[in-house]
């Protein structure tokens, strides 16, 4: 399978380009946070840019010029099925969001700048920019056809659900439109969307989010997100147990790096689940134990952070959940507790 080898610093690229070109509107920059620190009491870690502003926002705390976001984020949905051989993840569970949220009198400048970051990040690429939305949506219609014209709009292409957001408040919803890109090979697929945010039917704000992994999976004709990640860049990838132990790996390592580790109750037990996941996985996978190491050493280094030996203790914590090595349940939970 295809891979971006260089995935870290596509990212921190694609990052920079993206921030370069918002700025100048004069955006308030967040500062990023760790995906395990809760300030929104709906989730139990942060899943996208709305999970940094919703209590904010519902407060009417936006501040006046919007703001900007770069973060990294985590959604668990594809822990449910990573031991299922017939569900392979279509996201990737830890991944980058870029994006921003304004007050809704804003939501034209918004689109504007989406719609020109694009053409410019796709400047001298074979794509063509791809707009997903409901035709019922008339003000979203006529955003689209205001500041996306020379793209591909597709009406109503999609199951309506697509075009809907819910935000785990009750009366706080979401009318969005989809984009992406269609890459030289002919595929088409979402990498972000605009949202407008209502409170029992009312506008209160407009948000955009970018998935940096869907952008480059697109912009370099790799098959999957994960596979545009920099999870990716120590990994063979021979087949969809490749790409769902690397997505167990980007999941643990987030965690790791932002302090949790693995226990059986609360949002703990999220970490174990993904490193015992990995060591089921691991037997059938085109990996080792040694790749594991190398893999979650290179991201703690992509991140700038010293991994001290903690490259080490999850292989090892791997190796003693794999369910080959016949130890009993009670001698392997001692031991992983010793281990992480």
């Amino acid at each position: 399978m295809l891979t971006i080898r260089d995935a870290s610093e596509r990212w921190k690229e694609l990052c920079h380009d993206f921030l370069t070109h918002f700025r100048p509107t004069g955006y308030r920059e967040l500062q990023e946070i760790p995906v395990t620190q809760q300030v929104d009491p709906s989730v139990d870690f942060i899943g996208s840019n709305t999970n940094l502003i919703k209590v904010d926002l519902l407060a009417g705390r936006l501040p006046a010029e919007g703001v900007l976001i770069n973060q990294a984020c985590l959604r668990t949905q594809n822990l449910k099925t990573l031991n299922l051989d017939s569900e392979v993840p279509y996201r990737a569970s830890a991944f980058r969001m870029i994006g921003a949220t304004v007050w809704p009198e804003m939501t034209p400048l918004l689109a504007h700048d989406c719609a020109t970051w694009f053409r410019s990040f796709d400047r001298g690429h074979a794509q063509r920019l791809v707009v997903w939305l409901s035709s019922a949506d008339k003000d979203l219609v006529d955003l689209v056809e205001t500041y996306f014209a020379d793209s591909e709009i597709l009406y109503d292409t999609q199951p309506p659900a697509r075009y809907r957001h819910v935000y785990g408040v009750p009366g706080l919803t979401g009318r969005n439109f989809n984009f992406g890109t269609r890459n030289e090979l002919g595929f088409a697929d979402i990498a972000g969307n605009l949202v407008i945010m209502e409170k029992d039917g009312v506008p209160i704000a407009s948000e955009l989010g970018i998935s940096v992994p869907m952008v480059l999976a697109l912009r370099h004709n790799v098959g999957h997100p994960i596979l545009a990640s920099p999870v990716a860049e120590n990994l063979v990838f021979r087949n969809a147990i490749d790409i769902k132990l690397a997505d167990c790996l980007a999941i643990s390592q987030l965690l790791l790096a932002a302090g949790m580790r693995p226990r059986k109750k609360g949002r703990k037990r999220t970490l174990r689940t993904a490193l015992q996941s990995a060591a089921i996985l691991i037997g059938e996978s085109s990996n080792d134990l040694a790749a594991v190491e190398s893999t979650i050493g290179h991201l703690y280094a992509s991140q700038g952070v010293d991994p001290e030996d903690v490259p080490q203790r999850v292989a090892r914590y791997i190796e003693l959940s794999d369910p080959r090595n016949g130890q009993t349940n009670s001698r392997t939970s001692v031991d992983l507790q010793s281990v992480l």
